[in-house]
């Protein structure tokens, strides 16, 4: 059972299993499990009908799978003694010895030193005994899903996305793109060298995942029959004052480049701040009021919990600067995440001068806004990512601090940065009293 926010969310699966695949049905499906994706839409975990974690995953910028156990709490893709260290050092407070697991195994939110999950890990331990695990495998339990909610081959060891097979190995398409060069300069490149922020689920063109407006800049399939959608314009045209006026039109959403970010955001901000889920695809006027600001450098914004969205329109050189529709989805990310702050109880004023928090707010929206999709790879991605967050957060940041690796540190599972492994969420709790992480 799938989703209806991206082609490829999964709910959940239902197996026929005590039959083998060879064999009839009996008619009667036996076993359920419930699918965790993340935001690409990789199946992170699969859990029981109690909710509990069974086996968990791991995945190479362009997909190469690793399964494991849920008592694989070291990661090292086996079930062995050091597992069994490693998860009573967790249970102890020390979280060195775990890349991904936390001391809730059982996720009851008991803990530490609960007992019933010492009992959840003593007996997926003994179940993962014999289980075929680890690099190149996506699931030991028959799972199929997984790289960005794709169909993986344990035979061929790709991905099958509908008109193309996708080779995590080398990633690339292992044959040409159907549609020829509209998809893209590289014929069998994957998602223009942006495995990060962007997926393929037709196989035919790359989009911000989810966010595919379709093959020849036609209005996306929401946009009211009513309303005109107009053609696209070039991101950064004119002068900064220029771009400015475009987004305090209500532009942004047209553009072709920012357009279905943009659009998204907007919904997302009347979904979780209030307001007209519609809003998006209104024919006047942004989601968020804007200012343009000529008393500071073009390429550069601000915003607070009251708003407005502020752009900054002196007229200055734009080489390697953010244009304005870039700004306002930069912009509008902070406005949701002062939304979610106050769902969770917390006044962002209250927490404006919290320095880690200016670092996961910051990179989340330079991840969402593209500044860094140039990078060749996830560990450039990343540092240039915490570099433009550092540099936001700079009257936040503790004499003497190492901005920089502090961000990395909270982007990265223990023990694997810089080389990999990168979270799939970073939250504020409920309690305050710092950052959650997992």
């Amino acid at each position: 059972m799938g989703g209806s926010s991206y082609i490829d969310s999964v709910i959940l699966r239902d197996k026929d299993a005590n039959t083998a695949w060879t064999a009839a049905s009996d008619a009667t499906l036996e076993e359920r499990r419930y699918l965790v994706q993340n935001w690409r839409a990789d199946v992170t975990t699969m859990d029981n009908t109690s909710g509990e974690p069974v086996e968990w995953y791991r995945y190479t910028a362009y997909g190469q799978p690793t399964s494991h156990p849920i008592a694989d709490v070291n990661g090292d893709g086996s079930v062995t003694s050091a597992d069994t260290a490693a998860w009573l050092d967790l249970q102890s407070g020390d979280s060195s010895g775990s890349v991904w697991l936390t001391d809730d195994l059982n996720r009851d939110d008991v803990f530490p030193g609960d007992t019933a999950d010492d009992t959840f890990f003593y007996a997926q331990q003994s179940a993962a005994s014999g289980l075929s695990i680890g690099y190149d495998r996506q699931s030991a339990y028959g799972l199929r899903k997984g790289y960005a909610g794709y169909e993986w081959d344990d035979t061929l060891t790709m991905w099958h996305v509908r008109h193309r097979v996708l080779d995590s190995k080398s990633g690339k398409w292992t044959k040409n793109d159907p549609i020829g060069y509209r998809g893209g300069r590289n014929l069998t490149g994957y998602v223009e060298t942006q495995p990060i922020r962007r997926t393929d689920s037709s196989g035919l063109k790359g989009c911000v995942t989810g966010l595919c407006v379709g093959l020849n800049d036609q209005a996306p399939a929401d946009w009211p029959s009513d309303i005109p959608f107009p053609p696209n314009f070039t991101p950064g045209e004119g002068t900064p004052a220029d771009q400015c006026r475009r987004a305090k039109d209500g532009m942004c959403r047209y553009d072709s480049v920012y357009g279905p970010m943009v659009r998204h955001l907007e919904k997302r901000l009347a979904e979780v701040c209030g307001g007209n889920s519609n809003d998006d695809v209104t024919p006047s006027g942004p989601a968020f009021p804007v200012v343009c600001d000529d008393s500071c450098d073009g390429g550069d914004g601000r915003t607070s919990p009251a708003g407005p969205i502020v752009i900054c329109t002196r007229y200055t050189p734009l080489i390697g600067r953010m244009n304005a529709c870039q700004i306002y989805a930069h912009e509008l990310v902070h406005q949701i995440q002062f939304c979610l702050l106050r769902k969770l109880g917390i006044e962002p004023r209250d927490v404006s001068g919290d320095y880690k928090l200016c670092i996961v707010m910051e990179s989340q929206a330079y991840v969402i806004d593209g500044s860094c999709n140039d990078q060749p790879d996830t560990n450039s991605f990343m540092k240039c990512i915490c570099q433009r967050a550092c540099g936001s957060c700079r009257d936040r940041t503790p004499r003497g601090a190492d901005c920089v690796s502090d961000c990395l540190k909270l982007w990265y599972r223990p023990g694997e940065a810089p080389t990999g492994g990168i979270r799939t969420r970073i939250e504020y709790p409920k309690s305050g009293g710092g950052i959650a992480v997992d």
